[in-house]
C-alpha cells in the first residue's frame, strides 16, 4: 500500500488521503497467497468491478480523441501490471556479479559534522 501511494502521489505527497480508497480497493483485488481468494471476495462475497467498459459517445472530436487515448492508456497499464503481477519471484536484477556500483548515501547516517560536506555517493563497490 505504501509503495502504491508513493507512486501515485509523487507529484503531490500531501494528497495521499485522496488516493487511500482507491489504493485499498486495488490492494483488496489481489489474490491472497494463504486463502487463495481476493480479500474483496471474503469481505463482500463478490468481486466489485473497478472500471466500467461503457464509454459515452460525444460529438466533439477532441473529447473523442482524449477518451480513445485514455482507454488505450488504461488497457496498456492493465496489461503491464498483469504482466508484472504474473512474474514469479523477485524482479530481475539490473546489476550483474563483478560489476562495480556506487552507493547512494542519502539515507545513511554518516559521522560528518556538516551535511553539506557529506559525500553524496560512496564507492565504487564490486558486486559479489
Amino acid at each position: 500500500m505504501e509503495q502504491y501511494l508513493q507512486l501515485v502521489t509523487s507529484n503531490n505527497p500531501r494528497g495521499w488521503t485522496h488516493w487511500l480508497v482507491l489504493a485499498t480497493v486495488v490492494h483488496n483485488n489481489h489474490i491472497n497467497t494463504t486463502t487463495r481468494l481476493l480479500p474483496n471476495q471474503i469481505l463482500f462475497r463478490y468481486n466489485p468491478t473497478l472500471n466500467s467498459n461503457k464509454v459515452l459517445q460525444s460529438h466533439n472530436a477532441l473529447v473523442e480523441s482524449q477518451v480513445k487515448m485514455m482507454t488505450e492508456n488504461c488497457t496498456n497499464t492493465i496489461r503491464v501490471l498483469n504482466k508484472v503481477t504474473d512474474q514469479k519471484g523477485p524482479p530481475p536484477s539490473q546489476f550483474q556479479i563483478k560489476e562495480q556500483v556506487w552507493l547512494d548515501v542519502s539515507h545513511l547516517k554518516l559521522p560528518h559534522q556538516k551535511a553539506k560536506l557529506t559525500p553524496k555517493h560512496l564507492g565504487p563497490f564490486k558486486i559479489v
